[in-house]
C-alpha cells in the first residue's frame, strides 16, 4: 500500500483512503474501500492502471455504479472510479462525432449534444449510468442501444495496450459487448445527427416522464435487473409468480415494477443475492426460464 499511495502523490493523482461505498452506489449498499482512485485525465489512468498491472495488483474500474452491487464487507484492493474523467467534445473535423471520456454520465451527454442540436441518443438520457459502463455492458432503452450509435472506442486491454476498435470489433450482443472487467475503457466516440432542438427537448421529457410513470425511481436500485429473455417480459414473469413487493430484509420486488429489487432501507448485499436467487427460482419452477441478471457483483 504504502508504495501505490507514494506513486499516487508523486503523479498528482487524488485518492481517499476508507471510502464510503454505500454513497457510491446507486443501491445504497456497501461497506468501505481501503483505497479509492480518481485519475481527472486519460492520462493519470493510464499511469495508474500500468502500474497496477506491471505488478500483478487487483484492481477494479468503476463508473457511477448503477448496476453494481458492492460486498457487506470492506474491499481492500485498490478501486479505480471515473468521476473526473468528464471531458465530451465534437469532432473538429466531423461535427457529428462527439467523443466522450468514460466517466462522462449519459445524462450529461444526451443534454450537452441537445443543447447544440444534435439528437439520437435520447433513449440513454435516463440511464442512470456513464459512457465506459454503457458501452461494456452495450446499455439500451426503448428498443435502441448503444451500439447503435457508437463508431469506435480507445481502452486498455489485458496486456496494457491502448488500442482503437471500430463498432464491428466491439461485438456487441444483448447487455454486452467484447470488454470484459480486466479492460478499461478511456474514451468512445459516438454519431450524433443534426435535429431540431425543440423535437429534441421533447424527446427527453416523453422518455423522462414515461420512466417516472414506470420505474421506482423513489427508492434506491441498481435498476433492471435481469436480462430479458427472448419472448418474455421479467416483470409479468415474476408478477404471475406472485412476488411483487415479496421481500428479504430490505430487499424488496418493487409494487411499481417487478424487474426491479429495491432498497426499501436497510438492504443488505446478502438481503438482495438471497431476493435474486429466490426470483430466480420461481420463475424457473414457473416458466423453465434461466434469468441472468444484469446487476454486476463485486466481491
Amino acid at each position: 500500500m504504502e508504495e501505490t499511495i507514494s506513486f499516487l502523490k508523486n503523479n498528482d493523482i487524488y485518492f481517499t483512503e476508507s471510502e464510503d461505498l454505500k454513497l457510491r452506489s446507486s443501491f445504497r449498499i456497501g461497506q468501505k474501500a481501503d483505497l479509492a482512485i480518481f485519475p481527472d485525465s486519460d492520462e493519470k489512468l493510464i499511469k495508474t492502471v500500468l502500474f497496477f498491472k506491471k505488478r500483478s495488483v487487483k484492481y477494479l474500474i468503476l463508473g457511477r455504479c448503477s448496476n453494481v452491487l458492492f460486498p457487506d464487507y470492506n474491499i481492500n484492493y485498490p478501486l479505480i472510479f471515473t468521476d473526473r474523467l468528464i471531458s465530451l467534445q465534437f469532432d473538429d473535423d466531423n461535427p457529428n462525432y462527439l467523443i466522450c471520456d468514460s466517466g462522462v454520465s449519459l445524462a450529461k451527454l444526451v443534454n450537452f449534444a441537445a443543447q447544440y442540436g444534435f439528437g439520437g441518443m435520447e433513449f440513454a438520457g435516463g440511464i442512470p449510468g456513464s459512457v465506459g459502463g454503457a458501452v461494456c455492458m452495450n446499455a439500451g432503452a426503448y428498443g435502441k442501444n448503444i451500439s447503435d450509435v457508437l463508431l469506435w472506442t480507445d481502452y486498455i486491454n489485458q496486456d496494457g495496450k491502448v488500442l482503437k476498435i471500430s463498432n464491428k470489433e466491439h461485438s456487441f450482443g444483448y447487455r454486452k459487448s467484447i470488454f470484459t472487467n480486466d479492460d478499461v475503457i478511456i474514451r468512445s466516440c459516438f454519431f450524433m445527427k443534426k435535429m431540431d432542438i425543440s423535437d429534441i427537448k421533447n424527446e427527453i421529457r416523453t422518455l423522462s416522464l414515461k420512466r417516472r410513470n414506470s420505474q421506482p425511481l423513489e427508492f434506491p436500485s441498481a435498476g433492471s435487473v435481469f436480462k430479458r429473455p427472448d419472448g418474455y417480459y421479467v416483470g409479468a414473469m415474476v408478477d404471475e409468480c406472485g412476488l411483487k413487493g415479496f421481500n428479504v430484509g430490505g430487499a424488496e420486488v418493487s409494487k411499481k415494477h417487478s424487474g426491479f429489487i429495491i432498497n426499501t432501507g436497510n438492504a443488505t448485499a446478502s438481503d438482495v443475492k438471497e431476493l435474486i436467487s429466490f426470483v430466480r427460482q420461481k420463475v424457473y419452477d414457473k416458466f423453465k426460464v434461466n434469468l441472468e441478471c444484469e446487476i454486476r457483483f463485486i466481491d
